[in-house]
């Protein structure tokens, strides 16, 4: 019995710290990814990624989770596919449930646990095709770009769209299509070159996840209280073609503008 029970205290003692540290791994790993969503967010990517990357014949380079700074904020690129008959932008969305929305809707609506649970998001189109203007810019071409958003864990999409929106499987046969019915536009230097172009002008810092996710929070501050988050004017409540929305007060200078100030 003396020599049981102190076996016994020693075990439980190294259970418990077994534990403690396992919860610091958790707690760090989950800062790291910018909390749950974050990290299922990567997950979604890393399967669309080798889905894809897995699955593409023909001569192509991957780039995944790129972060870009210019003059109007940071950007944050799930993946851009470089090949000879064009450029491909993804982003990919890691929900399930049902997903409902338009491309010129500013929010879009995710439904869960039978009609239970509904969740807002923003359009993930108009979010892609910011990501298309930089990389245009970047690589300083008008053409041959195409914008995919991906649902890989979706049950229903209900969306209209003029540029892809769609599962995993069907993202491939709209790439391939793509690949299989236009001629080479790029070179494989071209692709070598904006491979480079892309890499050097990604935010390499350590902390570029976290730096941009404050910036995500500091532009939804400044938006809340109707501050224009590209140059700081005042945003002004307009009518336009799809209805009401928020324009900066310095346009045409700037373009930035908002369905809602929330």
């Amino acid at each position: 019995m003396n020599i049981i029970l102190p076996i016994v205290l020693i075990v439980s003692i190294l259970t418990a710290i077994g534990f403690v540290i396992l919860i610091i791994v958790l707690i760090n790993t989950l800062q790291k990814h910018g909390g749950i969503r974050g990290l299922k967010g990567e997950i979604g990517e890393n399967v669309v990624f080798n889905y894809l990357n897995n699955r593409i014949e023909e001569e192509h380079l991957f780039l995944n989770d790129i972060i870009i700074k210019d003059e109007k904020g940071s950007h944050q690129i799930d993946h851009i596919l470089l090949t000879k008959k064009g450029i491909f932008v993804i982003e990919t969305k890691n929900y399930s449930g049902s997903i409902f929305g338009n491309e010129s809707d500013q929010k879009w609506m995710q439904v869960l646990a039978y009609g239970n649970t509904k969740n807002q998001f923003y359009n993930p189109i108009m979010q892609n095709k910011t990501h298309l203007n930089v990389i245009k810019r970047l690589l300083k071409i008008d053409d041959h770009i195409y914008s995919l958003v991906i649902f890989p864990k979706a049950k229903m999409l209900q969306v209209t769209s003029t540029s892809f929106v769609g599962y995993l499987k069907e993202s491939l046969s709209y790439i391939k299509y793509i690949l299989e019915n236009n001629n080479d536009i790029f070179s494989s230097d071209d692709l070598n070159n904006f491979y480079i172009s892309i890499d050097n002008a990604n935010n390499k810092n350590e902390n570029r996840k976290e730096e941009h996710i404050n910036y995500l929070n500091e532009r939804k501050d400044k938006i809340s209280k109707g501050i224009c988050p590209y140059c700081g004017g005042k945003l002004i409540l307009r009518k336009g073609k799809y209805g009401e929305f928020y324009g900066c007060s310095n346009y045409p200078k700037c373009h930035f503008k908002t369905k809602d100030l929330n």
